[in-house]
């Protein structure tokens, strides 16, 4: 899909690449508003029942790994950054 935009932004401009970003965000939301209140009316488990640990954003891989991926989105931010 990357080189589908960069074709499409390089015939139509920015302004197409804009356009066709919120096309897809409008679908993208219409779909989670008529999908969400399905999967949250069907949910067997409620969220009182869920463990404490659920909710830790730590609890994936601990501190490390969150630190990490902060430092390498980072830095990897800075490297696909146009100059």
């Amino acid at each position: 899909t990357g080189i589908i935009t960069i074709l499409y932004t390089a015939v139509g401009g920015i302004r197409s690449n804009l356009y066709a970003d919120a096309i897809s965000f409008t679908i993208t939301a219409l779909i989670l508003l008529i999908i969400l209140p399905i999967i949250v009316g069907n949910a067997r488990v409620h969220f009182s029942e869920l463990p404490k640990r659920f909710f830790d954003p730590f609890a994936f891989g601990g501190p490390a790994f969150f630190v990490l991926s902060i430092i390498f989105s980072t830095v990897g931010a800075f490297f696909f950054m146009e100059h």
